[in-house]
């Protein structure tokens, strides 16, 4: 299947100042490798799951692929142009075919303007106006499950599930081939989470569109996604078709992660691997492998040497570890 959306060598790093304190005693600004050398691939009507902890820089990747920020290094390719290397004019007119849904619905919708005119703001800035304009909210509107009524309401009259809906009809007014899903559901209660998860598998269904589909919730990542990419620290860590990633994880971070999921069954006697220690600093990570450090299979090794992302044993399955295997990791705490 060929991609849509071609990420490679992907880096953004940010400069963080030292404080006054710092300053003055000769402490040098931090450089926080946010994303540091990612590789993604997204073909045309596909959901990739981008998880990892926060501070991992799963969002960033998000915003490097909008533009929102400009990456360092890489090429971020969308259908066979790199928006990487495009001046802000040349990358207007692309807009259109990239879109994005926020997690803070409220924080996206200006208060003191209808929502009806926040859907409509895409629309004109391409040049749609009048009766087609109206219809063409009013359509909006109807495809993520409101009411013509509700065009001239403002922001506070809504739910968060509503205003969440409406961020997605923002987003899909001018018929993007790709929409980039900044934690979307994670401010939601779980009912109303199910319900915009269906929404967004229906719309894709109709319109073809390809979502990559930013979460730390992996549960809801395995109901969406078509194919999941683990982060870590800045890099990808582990990539496979849901399935294959759920029933047979093979980097120890992964399967950390997926031993921390809650799952509906009071028998449940999974290994509960505890992740030891805390994320370490973007701006000071671990030489070789980032993971070594709450790793419970690292050895010297494992300092020396970074390991590159390769295939596993299935195809599409890529893990960068050392020592991958389809094993459960050893108990190193009690849950």
């Amino acid at each position: 299947m060929s991609s849509l959306l071609e990420v490679r060598g992907l880096s953004r790093h940010f400069r963080a100042k030292a404080g006054i304190v710092g300053r003055l005693t000769g402490q040098r600004d931090d450089l926080l490798r946010a994303v540091d050398g990612v590789d993604l691939d997204i073909a045309a009507g596909e959901t990739l799951g981008l998880v990892g902890e926060s501070g991992c820089g799963k969002s960033t990747v998000g915003r490097c692929i909008l533009r929102l920020e400009r990456p360092d290094a890489g090429t971020v390719v969308l259908d066979g142009r790199d928006l990487a290397g495009l001046s802000d004019g040349q990358m207007r007119s692309l807009r259109k075919d990239v879109q994005i849904v926020f997690q803070d619905p409220m924080a996206s919708l200006n208060p003191r303007r209808s929502v009806g005119s926040a859907v409509a703001e895409p629309l004109m800035n391409f040049g749609m106006t009048g009766t087609r304009l109206r219809e063409a909210v009013a359509d909006l509107f109807a495809r993520v499950g409101l009411g013509r009524d509700q065009i001239d309401r403002f922001p506070h009259e809504f739910s968060g599930g509503q205003r969440q809906r409406l961020g997605i009809a923002r987003a899909l007014g001018l018929r993007p081939r790709l929409i980039v899903l900044d934690e979307p559901v994670s401010a939601l209660d779980v009912s109303v989470q199910a319900q915009i998860i269906n929404l967004l598998i229906d719309l894709q269904q109709e319109f073809g569109i390809a979502y990559l589909f930013i979460a730390h919730d992996l549960a809801v990542v395995e109901h969406i996604s078509h194919r999941v990419a683990v982060m870590y620290l800045g890099k990808v860590v582990e990539t496979a078709p849901t399935a294959t990633l759920y029933r047979a994880p093979q980097h120890p971070y992964t399967k950390a992660l997926l031993a921390a999921v809650p799952v509906d069954d009071p028998d449940d006697s999974r290994n509960r691997v505890i992740l030891q220690g805390d994320l370490p600093s973007p701006s000071n990570p671990p030489s070789g492998c980032r993971f070594r450090t709450r790793c419970p299979l690292a050895d010297p090794y494992c300092a020396e040497k970074e390991p590159p992302l390769v295939a596993a044993d299935e195809e599409q399955h890529a893990v960068a570890c050392h020592y991958a295997s389809t094993g459960p990791l050893p108990q190193n705490t009690s849950a």
